[in-house]
């Protein structure tokens, strides 16, 4: 966590409200500055904290990874909470199949004041189709990319001795994760509300260039990683690749950052050459750059 003082107490005490029994609570205080002792000294016995400088949500939970002892792991952000039966449903799951070695659920986004935003994992799925079971490699990006929150998620330990968070992304991290996992394991649905997702105004998503740049690192990966994918998923991976370019090259357009902005275009035009989309906002842009420069120079 990183400064979020006033979310972490529901976020331990949803741990500590867990119907399952046998559970290790790990707070890693990632450089906070906004005195979060005054909560985390409630809970005294129950929980260990380590703290470390500010490097970032992938370095922290890797360093929880590498500090706790439990057989299986769930992360959990400091402004998120979990369903008491969260961790017995997941175990259940888990213990009941050998052959599946991480389980995820359906989980609900909140703005601050509550109100239910969107469900996953339905949002960005093909309609009228079951959320992705066993293999779900090919679903993490065939469909919507990232359909398993991060605290929606656990997983057998042993997945992770040779897994971890990425630590120089700051956006997209999780999927990047779960994609890499889901190469190698199954995974296993679980058809019930046991998660909850936060979405806040700061939160490292509202930097809309960065977030969005690590995706493009994200989506490169896979094609890097995973030479034999076939055409379709590359087209699928390549499409999704130029529209994030042209999403950033719209943004840094609206900052006024235009040599920035048509080099974010000619980027997603290289690896989607025949995407009418691209050229479209392209040409929309470039026109609207010519009218505010006259306008500018007439002033």
């Amino acid at each position: 966590m990183h400064n979020l003082k006033q979310y972490v107490g529901q976020a331990i005490d949803s741990v500590l409200n867990q119907t399952y029994p046998n559970v290790q609570i790990i707070v890693i205080d990632d450089g906070s500055t906004d005195n979060p002792e005054v909560i985390l000294s409630r809970y005294r016995d129950k929980i260990v904290v380590l703290r470390q400088a500010n490097r970032g949500v992938s370095s922290a939970r890797n360093v929880g990874i590498k500090i706790s002892n439990g057989e299986y792991v769930l992360f959990l952000d400091g402004d998120d909470f979990i369903s008491p039966r969260m961790i017995e449903v997941a175990v259940e799951t888990l213990e009941s199949d050998s052959g599946v070695d991480w389980v995820y659920t359906k989980a609900l986004v909140l703005d601050e004041a509550g109100t239910i935003l969107r469900q996953y994992p339905e949002a960005g799925l093909v309609p009228g189709e079951e959320p992705p079971e066993g293999n779900i490699f090919s679903s993490l990006f065939l469909y919507h990319e990232n359909f398993m929150p991060i605290n929606a998620v656990v997983v057998r330990r042993k997945v992770l001795n040779n897994n971890l968070f990425d630590e120089r992304l700051v956006g997209y991290e999780d999927w990047d994760l779960w994609v890499r996992i889901a190469a190698r394991y199954r995974a296993k649905f679980v058809n019930e509300v046991l998660a909850f997702v936060r979405s806040r105004r700061n939160s490292s998503q509202s930097d809309f260039i960065r977030f969005n740049s690590d995706k493009t690192r994200v989506i490169r990966k896979i094609c890097d990683f995973y030479p034999d994918l076939t055409a379709q998923r590359k087209r699928v991976l390549y499409k999704k690749l130029a529209d994030v370019h042209r999403r950033i090259a719209v943004k840094y357009f609206e900052e006024e950052r235009f040599c920035q902005s048509v080099c974010e275009f000619l980027k997603g035009i290289a690896v989607c050459p025949f995407d009418r989309k691209l050229y479209v906002s392209f040409a929309s842009v470039l026109l609207k750059s010519v009218g505010i420069r006259r306008v500018k120079s007439q002033s």
